[in-house]
């Protein structure tokens, strides 16, 4: 039950309660109660705002969207909860140790910066920023607020990618706390984040046959192997480097994809639950890998593709040795990219060539070799469909529809 009521105070006892500064004067005070037994209160200095106050307190218990410890509890303590939450993903492989990490830089770099945060990132120091969302209560963030924050990191300088991984990390945190009803609905749900015009298109241009030909040619025998391994199979980089015999069946021809290796050289899960997948192989392909186990008396726990140490290949040196190749071609280095990105990569003929041009090679392979859409987006390790057809859908046989469509239309046309 909910109430308002006038207050009057004098300031000519010290003890007199103080409201905007002042000692004398009047008051409303709204008072409720929560969660069936706590009683609140709160004091405004004119009836119409107590009464507005009180009507929004009303709709939301009526609309069912009343929550009392979202009301209490700010997007920083809610950070610290969330994060206890997922280092115990991480700690049973439900994420990866670079997700983790990387959720914890946006909260600690925008999304919840301390007022006196003097921070920095790989080095750089992280701009200044004064639009932080921490000391908000979890139930006044609105669509409208994140929408602010996101122009805000937009301001500062931070490109697309950025940006989006802000808001998700937001919005993963806030569809966390709607879970545990501490917010009706997530604000951060259906935010946009535009794309520039050239992502948007996100095209890939796939190396040539030529092209492959060029570098396994050119290239050391070890980095043959590995460079033909990828451009047969499509794998990230990442799972790549962390591949083990027990992942090949040789008697099915398959190779399973079930870790991936993050920014520390840790063993983690691949990068989606579709990033779990078998990818069939040839027959060729598996009988030089079967000859490579031999010759190095592996076991099922040993390394396909191990530095001179036997441990992990450094992916620095992956890209060093590909850039050596390339050069020696007369084609300009690939550059510091991502080699487990799945963005693409700028193309510029047979001039650039990235590692995960390899990775492009043998997706237009599969879909040269009649693949239908589902069959590359599954052995690709998409998330979704969508993003396998928005790159590669132009790859894809494209039927002349003229004479198709002029039939369709001369069967309308002759009713008439």
């Amino acid at each position: 039950m909910a109430s308002i009521r006038k207050r009057k105070w004098s300031g000519e006892k010290g003890g007199a309660r103080k409201v905007d500064g002042s000692r004398t004067g009047v008051s409303w005070e709204v008072s409720w109660t929560e969660e069936g037994k706590r009683r609140k209160k709160s004091t405004f200095k004119t009836r119409a705002e107590a009464e507005l106050f009180l009507l929004e307190k009303q709709q939301a218990v009526n609309d069912g969207t009343s929550r009392p410890a979202g009301d209490r509890m700010s997007l920083t303590e809610l950070s610290v909860i969330y994060l206890q939450h997922e280092e115990q993903r991480a700690a049973r492989d439900a994420i990866g140790q670079g997700h983790l990490r990387n959720q914890r830089a946006h909260f600690r770099n925008y999304i919840a910066r301390a007022p006196d945060f003097q921070g920095s990132t790989r080095g750089r120091a992280v701009k200044p920023f004064g639009d932080a969302l921490g000391h908000y209560k979890l139930t006044k963030i609105k669509p409208s607020t994140v929408i602010r924050f996101r122009d805000a990191l937009f301001a500062t300088g931070l490109g697309y990618k950025a940006v989006r991984a802000h808001i998700i990390t937001l919005g993963s945190a806030l569809e966390w706390a709607r879970l545990r009803d501490l917010v009706a609905t997530n604000a951060a749900n259906k935010v946009p984040v535009d794309a520039p015009a050239k992502q948007k298109e996100a095209r890939v241009t796939p190396p040539s046959k030529a092209a492959i030909t060029e570098v396994l040619r050119a290239a050391p025998p070890e980095l043959a192997e590995i460079i033909l391994f990828s451009a047969c199979t499509g794998l990230r980089a990442g799972e790549l480097r962390c591949l083990r015999y027990r992942h090949i069946d040789f008697e099915k021809l398959t190779v399973r994809v079930k870790v991936a290796l993050e920014i520390n050289d840790t063993e983690g899960p691949p990068k989606s639950k579709a990033g779990y997948r078998t990818i069939p192989i040839g027959a060729e392909l598996a009988a030089r890998l079967l000859k490579r186990k031999t010759m190095a008396c592996a076991n099922t726990k040993t390394l396909v593709f191990p530095n001179d140490k036997g441990g992990y290949i450094y992916r620095g040196s992956l890209l060093k040795q590909l850039n050596k190749v390339t050069a020696s071609l007369g084609w300009l280095a690939a550059g510091e990219i991502d080699p487990d990105s799945d963005e693409d990569d700028e193309d510029d003929g047979n001039t650039r060539f990235t590692w995960h041009a390899l990775r492009h090679y043998a997706i237009s392979s599969w879909i040269a070799a009649d693949f239908n859409l589902k069959a590359v987006q599954v052995y690709a390790g998409h998330a979704d469909v969508n993003t396998t057809w928005n790159r590669y859908g132009h790859l894809f046989p494209q039927d002349d529809q003229s004479v198709k469509m002029a039939s369709a239309s001369a069967d309308i046309i002759a009713i008439v």
